[in-house]
């Protein structure tokens, strides 16, 4: 073949690999939109439940209780959980927080 030829379908054949590598990667991020979209849901889904079957006092405790099964399995948290204080919601201290400075 010529040079002129082949350098065409050369060119061709990248072109063509081109527009299907941009083609996967549009598939990949329409996958991982409706990842997201299930998990939202999902999400929407746990926040009904909860306030339908929680009053506002409850809510705070279940997410003061969220917020200290976190802390309690962190490796790096120094932050200190002391019972409850009002509505009974757990107090957190964070000794190097910078008010305490």
């Amino acid at each position: 073949l010529p040079p002129v030829v082949a350098d065409a379908i050369v060119f061709k054949i990248k072109q063509k690999q081109m527009v299907q590598a941009h083609e996967f990667i549009v598939q990949k991020e329409k996958k991982e939109a409706e990842r997201k979209r299930i998990e939202g849901q999902g999400i929407r889904d746990q926040n009904e439940i909860i306030t339908t079957s929680l009053t506002d006092e409850k809510i705070l405790r279940w997410h003061g209780i969220q917020a200290v099964k976190a802390f309690a399995t962190s490796e790096n948290a120094k932050t200190f959980v002391i019972g409850v204080g009002e509505n009974g919601v757990p107090i957190i201290l964070n000794p190097e927080s910078p008010e305490k400075k």
